[in-house]
């Protein structure tokens, strides 16, 4: 099971323990076919997969790891694993708060990653003045690359799932029969999926969000002075002058008097 590491990062960054965590060692290998348990540690390995693939087992859970995949082993767990042919750059890291209590798999094609592995290995084993400050910093990027990039994968994904909803929402959202079910049934998914992902993509319900629409419309025919209140709310797609008040003032903090005064 993948997780989403998006808010592994948060936990880690929240934190300020996470600020001042300690870097253990950081090593590079390649290994054939191993099978082996290992016991509870104190500190985290944050992984990059450069080959090889590896079935991690925690809690009768299972997590496959391969090429191009990254990997956060929390402290205090044991957990076995059984690999292939594998090659592995990972940072071990002692921090007292790391809010995660399962072993999580990240997907990410993004070449940066693996090239900051890659130098988080070279900066350590030189160690040349100043490089626990530099290992620090490359730690950084990588969390920071890995948001990012699972942030974009994310979006991409949403909006693909979203996109033909949010069509028939600026097509329709002027007439008097649209309603947020139609258009929900645009992208056929279930409603309740739906609004999960609309609201994590837009911070607020899709019914809100229509609202926006229609009240940020109404006050451009309200600036051309061209159009009574009642003409507004018709052409806004409101059934009755009571409910538009209402909903002006919710999304507006005024009414729509002062708006036109």
């Amino acid at each position: 099971m993948k997780y989403n590491i998006i808010s592994t990062v948060i936990n880690m960054y929240q934190y300020e323990d996470w600020k001042n965590f300690k870097i253990i060692d950081v090593l590079h290998f390649k290994r054939s076919a191993i099978s082996y348990t290992t016991p509870k540690r104190s500190f985290c390995v944050i992984s990059c997969r450069v080959n090889g693939n590896t079935t991690f087992t925690c809690d009768g859970a299972d997590v496959y790891a391969s090429k191009q995949d990254y990997i956060i082993i929390p402290p205090d767990i044991e957990y076995s694993q059984c690999s292939s042919d594998e090659e592995i750059i990972c940072v071990h890291l002692f921090t007292k708060e790391l809010h995660i209590d399962k072993i999580q798999s990240f997907h990410c094609v993004a070449p940066s990653v693996q090239q900051y592995f890659s130098e988080l290995y070279s900066v350590w084993i030189k160690k040349d003045k100043g490089y626990l400050l530099k290992c620090k910093s490359v730690i950084y990027d990588i969390l920071y690359a890995l948001c990012s990039a699972s942030e974009n994968d994310d979006n991409s994904k949403q909006n693909n799932i979203l996109q033909p909803a949010m069509n028939y929402i600026f097509e329709n959202f002027r007439n008097k029969d649209f309603s947020v079910s139609q258009a929900i049934n645009e992208s056929h998914i279930s409603p309740a999926y739906f609004r999960r992902i609309f609201k994590y993509r837009y911070n607020q319900t899709p019914v809100s969000f229509v609202n926006e629409l229609r009240i940020n419309y109404a006050k451009s025919l309200m600036k051309s002075k061209s159009y009574s209140l009642s003409e507004i709310v018709d052409m806004i797609g409101f059934s009755d002058e009571k409910y538009f008040y209402n909903v002006f003032k919710k999304v507006t903090g005024t009414t729509p008097s002062r708006w036109l005064s």
